[in-house]
Order: C-alpha cells, then sequence, then structure tokens
C-alpha cells in the first residue's frame, strides 16, 4: 500500500486544558473515490467534518487521525488532513449561539476490495451538553468510519453520503426534521440508528474507544437519549432525523449510517459505516414564524406530469409530506387535483410535485397548508405554508393535414391540434375550395384556380369569459403543391393502356417529345422522361398504385396507372 499523499505535520496544541474543553460539537468521516492507480491500488479522498464551539479558537490548518486495514497488526499509518474549510457561522435560529464550521481532507493510496478503518478523536467534550454523563470529567471525542473499497460480486469502488452540518438549532416544543445525509452517490440503501456517542483514544499501536454514558441521573437513558421531555424518530426513507425538546438544552446524538448493497445473488452486503455525530441546541429564543415558508414561484406545462416549485428557503421532507392535505392542487375550474408525490428538484428548496392532472389551461392554485402535522418544515422549524400561482399557458395550434404535392381530386381533411382550447377559428384558403368544416376540422379541394402553389392558413382565438377582449391568438399555416386540374375534357382525350400494366404502356391524344412523369403513392418522382413511339416502359416498376403525369406547354394531364406482377 502507497504512503500517504501529504506530507505529516505535526499539531501542536499550545491552549491550555481550560480553553481545550470548549471544543467539540460533533464531527463525522466521509469519503469519495477518486480513481484506480497504475499499481492496481485505488485513490480516495478522505474527509473529516467536524463543528466546535467558538469558545475554543481552533481551526488549524492539518488535523490527524488513524486509519488500518480489517486484521492490520499495529503500527497504524496516520491520516494527515490539511483544511479545506474554515468558517465561523452564527446560526439561523439563535442569535446567542456561534460555531465553527471546519473540513479537511487527505488523499490516500488503498488496496482494492478491502475494509478500513479511521478513526479520529480529540479533546474535549464541551461542558453544557445536557445528556451525557460529565461524572469524572468532560469526555473526549472519538470519531469511527469503515470503508470497503470495493466489494467482489457488487463492485470495485465505494462512495459515502456527503453531510451538510454537525450543529443544528430547533425551537423548543417544535418537532423539527434534520437532514442526516445526503442520497448515496452509488444509489446504495441506507439504515439509520441512533447509538451512544464515543469517547477514546489512538496512536500507532491502539485504537480504542467506549461509550460516552448517558447522565441516567437527569433522565437520559439509551432509550430516552433527549431525556423525559424530548423525542426523536428517524425517517429512513427520507433521510430525516425529527426531533422535538420541551425545554432549552444541548443534546449530544450519534446516528450511525449503514450502506447497504446487493451483490450478484440479491443479497445485501454491507458497503461502509459512519458514526456521525449530531449537536442538537433546542433553544426558547425563536419561535418559528407564524406564516412560515413561503414559495418564490410554481411552473409546469400542459399535459406535464410534474410541478416544480422554488422556495424561499430550505426545507425537509419527511415520509408524510403528503399526509393531511399538506399539499393540495386547484385546477382553474375550481376542482382539486391529486398530488401522488413530492421530492427534492435539486437543492432542498427546490420542488417537484407529482401529479396527472394538469390537463387544462389557465391559473391553478398550489396550497401549502396549516393542516396535518406540519410535515414539512425549514432548518430552523418553520413549516411550510403558502399559496402559489400556477400559470398554465394555453398551447399553440398546430395544423395537421396533407403538405407538399397534391392531386386534384377528392377532397383532404384537414384539423388543427389544440382548437378545443379556443372559441372560434378561422381559416383562409387559396387555390383551394373549403368545402365542409366544423370548428377545428375541415376538407379542401385543392386546384381551384391553377397549377402550382396553394395556402392554407388557420387562426384560433381565445376570449376573455364574457367579453370581446382577446387574450390570445394563435396561427398556423401549411402549403401545397397543385399537380394539375381535373378537367375532363382535356384527360377524356388522352387514354393510356393496357391499364393494370407489367412491362409496358400506349399513350393516344399526345404528340411525340411530350414530358412525362411516373409518380408513386407518397408524391416522389420514379421515372420520367420524354414521349417516344407513344410509349412508356414500365418494366422496373414495383406493383402498386401509380400517377402518370404528362406536361406540355399549357396543360398537365394526369392518369392512375397500376402496375401488377
Amino acid at each position: 500500500m502507497k504512503k500517504l499523499l501529504l506530507s505529516v505535520v505535526f499539531l501542536s496544541f499550545s491552549y491550555t486544558a481550560k480553553a481545550q474543553v470548549q471544543v467539540d460539537l460533533g464531527g463525522a468521516f466521509s469519503f469519495e473515490y477518486v480513481g484506480l492507480n497504475t499499481d492496481g491500488t485505488v485513490k480516495y479522498d478522505v474527509y473529516f467534518n467536524y463543528s466546535s464551539d467558538t469558545g475554543w479558537a481552533g481551526g488549524p490548518t492539518t488535523t490527524f487521525g488513524r486509519y488500518r486495514k480489517v486484521s492490520q497488526a499495529a503500527p497504524y499509518p496516520q491520516v494527515s488532513m490539511t483544511s479545506v474549510l474554515q468558517t465561523g457561522k452564527q446560526s439561523d435560529c439563535n442569535d446567542d449561539f456561534s460555531y465553527n464550521k471546519s473540513r479537511w481532507k487527505e488523499t490516500i493510496d488503498l488496496d482494492p476490495y478491502s475494509q478500513y478503518e479511521f478513526v479520529h478523536n480529540w479533546c474535549c467534550r464541551v461542558p453544557y451538553i445536557a445528556n451525557i454523563d460529565t461524572t469524572g470529567g468532560v469526555p473526549n471525542q472519538y470519531v469511527r468510519a469503515i470503508i470497503l473499497t470495493g466489494r467482489s460480486g457488487v463492485r470495485a469502488y465505494n462512495n459515502s453520503p456527503q453531510y451538510s452540518s454537525d450543529y443544528y438549532s430547533a425551537p423548543i416544543n417544535t418537532q423539527t426534521p434534520i437532514e442526516i445525509c445526503s442520497p448515496d452517490p452509488d444509489g446504495d440503501s441506507l439504515s439509520f440508528s441512533i447509538i451512544p456517542s464515543k469517547k477514546g483514544s489512538m496512536s500507532q499501536y491502539f485504537l480504542t474507544m467506549s461509550n460516552i454514558d448517558y447522565d441516567t441521573a437527569n433522565g437520559y437513558t439509551n432509550a430516552t437519549p433527549l431525556g423525559p421531555g424530548g423525542e426523536f424518530t428517524l425517517d429512513t426513507n427520507m433521510r430525516v432525523l425529527m426531533v422535538k425538546n420541551d425545554s432549552a438544552q444541548f443534546n449530544l446524538l450519534t446516528v450511525r449510517i449503514i450502506e447497504w448493497a446487493k451483490d450478484t445473488n440479491n443479497v445485501p452486503k454491507i458497503m461502509g459505516v459512519t458514526n456521525r455525530e449530531i449537536m442538537l441546541d433546542f433553544t426558547d429564543s425563536y419561535t418559528p414564524s407564524l406564516y412560515g415558508i413561503s414559495a418564490n414561484y410554481a411552473a409546469s406545462s400542459l399535459n406535464s406530469d410534474s410541478v416544480y416549485v422554488n422556495l424561499k428557503e430550505n426545507i425537509s421532507l419527511t415520509s408524510n409530506s403528503l399526509d393531511s392535505n399538506i399539499v393540495c392542487l386547484v385546477s382553474p375550474n375550481g376542482d382539486t387535483s391529486a398530488v401522488t408525490g413530492i421530492h427534492y428538484a435539486g437543492s432542498n428548496s427546490e420542488l417537484f410535485l407529482h401529479t396527472d392532472s394538469i390537463d387544462f389551461p389557465g391559473v391553478w392554485k398550489l396550497y401549502f397548508t396549516q393542516q396535518g402535522n406540519f410535515a414539512n418544515r425549514g432548518d430552523c422549524g418553520e413549516p411550510l405554508i403558502d399559496t402559489v400561482l400556477l400559470n398554465i399557458p394555453i398551447p399553440d395550434i398546430k395544423l395537421v393535414g396533407d403538405t407538399g404535392y397534391v392531386y386534384v381530386g377528392p377532397s383532404r381533411d384537414y384539423y388543427v391540434l389544440n382548437g378545443q382550447f379556443y372559441d372560434s377559428i378561422s381559416w383562409i384558403c387559396t387555390n383551394g375550395a373549403i368545402t365542409s368544416g366544423q370548428h377545428d376540422s375541415i376538407q379542401v379541394e385543392w386546384g381551384a384556380t391553377s397549377n402550382g402553389p396553394g395556402f392554407l392558413l388557420a387562426e384560433a382565438v381565445k376570449l376573455k369569459d364574457g367579453t370581446n377582449f382577446i387574450l390570445s391568438v394563435s396561427r398556423d399555416s401549411l402549403t401545397v403543391d397543385v399537380n394539375g386540374l381535373l378537367l375532363r375534357d382535356f384527360e377524356n382525350d388522352v387514354s393510356v393502356y393496357p391499364n393494370p400494366s407489367s412491362y409496358e404502356i400506349e399513350v393516344d391524344g399526345l404528340h411525340e417529345g411530350v414530358s412525362y412523369e411516373v409518380v408513386n403513392s407518397a408524391g416522389l418522382t420514379i421515372i420520367s422522361g420524354k414521349l417516344q413511339d407513344s410509349k412508356v416502359d414500365v418494366s422496373e416498376l414495383p406493383s402498386g398504385p401509380y400517377i402518370l403525369k404528362f406536361s406540355t406547354d399549357s396543360k398537365l394531364f394526369l392518369k392512375e396507372l397500376i402496375i401488377t406482377r
């Protein structure tokens, strides 16, 4: 196995023991597959995500951990991670508390298809965390993760979910959702459980840890880690931790996240384990807005199966996001339409609502209501409550029918798509006669005046209800090339035989040298030439119907021709 790519720089704390007590709020490892090396090892970016009390002036450029391959004997290599993020961030929900947010990274070459354990520890926990036992001193921090660089029968790499923060503020007496992690980038299934937070130490010779006991004297236990007045639920489907407490306090929770992937025999296999620490600040100095989170805008189109909604703030979706009429979609006619699903459309402030009901243009209304259990809440516990208008524009009409070459004879049908959304449709036709029609369909006989171009225009008008005010106008047109007039007196002077024919036809009534074309049913010219000996050779034509077209200086003659084999 290769050595670390970054040089090892030992971190020396110059702070007093008292200052170092004000340090750890929460931390977690994450990792990303980079690629395969030429020597067969695999390259990974390993991250340590961390939040700290600003009472500690920390934020070093380098932090350290240890790692080992499964069953590897000591000594264990050091991981020297370099800072890629150092920010001090004020809580959005509590003006009385701010914290540091940090991230470090190291790129490491690891053996393929192997299991590794990564650990990190620092001193010490902040003493104001209410639910952990501080008897005998404030415990230190120990963060652990297990990564499988690949697994036979599953795949040759692995990536972990990502985490947005380790510190969260929640108003008291308010059920608040916290997104545990992103979806797994490899598509793995994720399982979650609350486990005791860890303390311990590490060196090149040992990696040891033990549980941090809950403060059982004040009612905190494995079953009630948030105390008698607190509650939590894990929403596995949406990767959300729902928390609530009836008093202002700081609590520490550790969520174990396991990645599962199925092998070629459809058996679930573990691909990674992360112990993620989450610091919860239940505060009484913030009250969620009565009006909640609002939407910037919503957009969709006719016959779309989804509605895009852009929100002013992030929200966390839960599995009961559609329960109790939390989301309602109302058509321009006042009918309530079904919303069958909701998920993120990118960031946590963008949503897709699934529906099959956008079947009529006009102004729709989308309600996020106060009914139900406020399943959709923001980062600070505020509910998503708003009404947003959704304008579905009237679609343009589309004129459908024969174009290109047309021949004089039977009437041809033309109609417009989306005509049902307009109040009236008017038609204009040149070199053709409209023989019959209704609101959005007509019949045309082409060749009313001459050979050559023909033109058909449809113009649709939508009026404002109860008035003559025009809301919208839509137009569409098409052109044709009229190939021959149905002039019986001319046609009767020309005859072709035999018809049907297989090899050759005779032509009577036309002089030598007249131009001719044989046109198939698609309007394509198959044979062309000059009439010689009053004969046309059709021996190469496949069986089927054709038009035989003769052109003189002043006339065009058309004859139907059938070829049989």
